[in-house]
């Protein structure tokens, strides 16, 4: 630093400086060095300043994993633009809502998405649409913003505390609000996160749940920072990651559990090399004791657990040391925690009164960091709520033993995490209700040996009302993406009540969950 602040374009410039002929990106066929990664990433903020977009506007990338997302992380960052990457798996209505909510100047998106953004655009105020490729009537084409951009870094003014990312979470009404992170505290986190996950400037880094999430785009500049190689697979594929993982001598990458079931369970796994592993990353959804025992003898590395939220990034790790599942019990306890505070973070377990529990006793997880987010995007109320008292309020229930491990016992907020995916009960309750059939329901997550979490719904149907369980599955199928619909439905008399008539979900959930380890 030294009198000079460091912004997130800067990830991407030093490397460039350091490692030029280094290769940054492998994507199929496609192989770009850290200098055309950096050339690119100049081109495309010039050529969004010559549209007419200035300090604070925001972009957002509709697109599927793919090389350009290591470029566009950075391009509108040296831009002094905001980065604002969407979903892939919501339908029109979400985005519609999304794009509303947010404002994109741009919208830079693959042609499979042109259809559905055509069958919105006309309520939508987006100033321009870029296609990748050599685009389509109508759309500017993102390969002509690189060709008539200019090369040489963009001449910004910037501040640390500028907004640089919005990443999306999920509202208390069910519908997403936008986590906004600060350059200054998404340049603390890659060092943080280098630190604490021990990476190296010889890391090659595998990069295979969807690029718009949180932990990929901490991962992106993480391993930016020291100049690692990114390894993108378009989508997960038991084979086409083993073979990437041989094919470029992977050494570590993030991954959810359900993706190291399906690994485990792929029958030629033992005909693959997989010694160049040096460490695989978890977390975004429950681990089940049993799957990490057996990841542990089966796949020949060493693994860290994550655990972080849209609104922090990376807050806790559980290093390799503390994966034992045989030995002393309090040594295998510890492999249930969801570690210690990541190097730039301080965590405390608290009361309703923001008051430090007893170690062992449960509370509320609040951290504080420079990192955290500077709140949600134009909700002034809800980022009072989560920064109050200075400290960020993370809504997990969990306690803290007497060496500061976190052991989380409960989700405080209404959400499903299944497949690494954030799923919010209001707005699947909210669809639900709008069934014709439907006089009272309710969604919680249910315990599943592969997603992690399943979308249980239970529901009391109108007096004379028939309908079946397939019926409304397929009901909701229709109004939304696809991960967030039921996976099972039961048909009740009545739903359990408070006195006050609030619905007990808890009452139905615990059941489902009485026998499960890990209760997040």
């Amino acid at each position: 630093m030294y009198g000079h602040e460091y912004f997130l374009g800067d990830l991407l410039a030093r490397s460039a400086r350091k490692f030029p002929n280094k290769t940054a990106v492998v994507f199929e066929d496609k192989h770009l060095t850290y200098q055309e990664v950096d050339s690119r990433a100049n081109a495309i903020a010039n050529s969004l300043l010559r549209m007419g977009l200035k300090k604070g506007d925001r972009v957002s990338l509709l697109a599927d994993n793919t090389f350009e997302w290591i470029e566009m992380y950075f391009a509108p960052a040296k831009a002094g633009l905001i980065f604002a990457p969407i979903n892939t798996n919501i339908v029109a209505r979400e985005l519609e809502y999304i794009l509303n909510y947010i404002r994109p100047k741009v919208l830079i998106l693959q042609p499979r998405f042109v259809e559905v953004i055509e069958s919105i655009k006309s309520q939508l105020s987006i100033q321009s649409y870029v296609v990748m490729g050599s685009g389509v009537p109508g759309m500017e084409s993102y390969d002509r913003l690189i060709q008539e951009g200019s090369k040489e870094e963009p001449a910004v003014e910037l501040d640390g505390l500028d907004p640089a990312l919005i990443i999306f979470t999920g509202g208390t009404t069910g519908m997403p609000r936008g986590a906004v992170h600060h350059h200054r505290g998404l340049v603390y986190n890659a060092h943080a996160m280098a630190i604490d996950l021990r990476q190296n400037y010889n890391d090659v880094e595998i990069h295979i749940t969807p690029m718009y999430h949180t932990a990929m785009a901490s991962q992106t500049m993480c391993s930016t920072l020291l100049g690692n190689k990114h390894v993108i697979v378009s989508k997960f594929e038991a084979a086409n990651v083993l073979e990437a993982i041989v094919k470029e001598k992977v050494t570590c990458g993030f991954v959810v559990p359900t993706i190291i079931n399906a690994l485990l369970q792929f029958p030629d796994l033992d005909k693959y090399d997989l010694s160049s592993l040096r460490a695989l990353y978890y977390g975004a959804a429950p681990m089940p004791i049993n799957l990490l025992e057996k990841a542990l003898k089966t796949i020949p590395c060493a693994f860290i657990q994550f655990y972080g939220q849209t609104e922090t990034f990376l807050m806790a790790t559980l290093p390799p040391e503390d994966h034992i599942v045989e030995g002393p019990p309090e040594k295998v306890k510890r492999s249930r925690a969801a570690g210690r505070a990541l190097v730039n973070y301080e965590l405390r377990v608290v009361d309703k009164e923001d008051r430090d529990m007893p170690v062992g006793e449960v509370g509320e997880i609040v951290g504080r960091s420079v990192s955290t987010a500077l709140g949600y995007w134009e909700k002034p109320e809800e980022t009072a709520d989560l920064l109050r008292g200075g400290w960020l309020h993370t809504g997990d229930l969990a306690y803290m033993d007497e060496d500061g491990y976190l052991y989380i016992v409960e989700r405080k907020k209404d959400m499903i995490i299944s497949g690494g995916k954030n799923i919010y009960c209001p707005e699947i309750e909210e669809v639900l209700y709008s069934h014709p059939a439907i006089l009272e329901a309710t969604v919680f997550g249910v315990p599943d040996d592969y997603w992690g979490e399943a979308v249980k719904a239970c529901v009391v149907l109108k007096p004379g009302k028939e309908l079946t369980e397939e019926e409304l599955i397929e009901f909701c199928r229709q109004k939304l993406a696809s991960y967030k619909k039921p996976k099972s439905v039961d048909l009740l008399k009545e739903l359990p009540k408070s006195p006050q008539g609030k619905i007990l979900k808890r009452v139905l959930r615990d059941k489902y969950w009485e026998h499960s380890e890990k209760k997040i």
